[in-house]
């Protein structure tokens, strides 16, 4: 007896663009950072997010999972240059348990840096 079967996987994310952008000037100090990815993140990739100075962030997928809002839990120092890294492990999910069953190299997936508004 013959038998076949077929599946399809989900293109892995990419960095499309960043807000603010890379060498971006007078950033307000209490603006959340935007990433925007370029396909939907239903956990394919797992990303890593640094802001340096060290900067504690909060990362939240937005609800079509095409982005991620960063959070400084405390406002961005003024006149201060940031860097941005993001690192991206692509990962394969079991998906009815929803856990980790195998995970590639990271990879650095952007690196950018801008500039907050100088004080006043």
């Amino acid at each position: 007896s013959k038998f076949s079967y077929s599946f399809t996987t989900n293109k892995t994310p990419n960095i499309l663009d960043t807000n603010p952008l890379s060498g971006a000037v007078g950033v307000e100090i209490s603006s959340p950072i935007v990433i925007r990815l370029t396909d939907a993140n239903t956990s394919e990739s797992v990303f890593d997010f640094d802001l340096s100075p060290m900067t504690p962030l909060t990362a939240k997928l937005s609800q079509d999972k095409k982005s991620y809002i960063l959070t400084p839990k405390s406002s961005l120092m003024q006149g201060v240059t940031y860097t941005l890294s993001i690192k991206k492990t692509d990962v394969t999910t079991h998906i009815p348990t929803n856990s980790i069953v195998e995970r590639t190299n990271t990879t650095t997936a952007y690196r950018g840096i801008f500039t907050t508004k100088e004080p006043p």
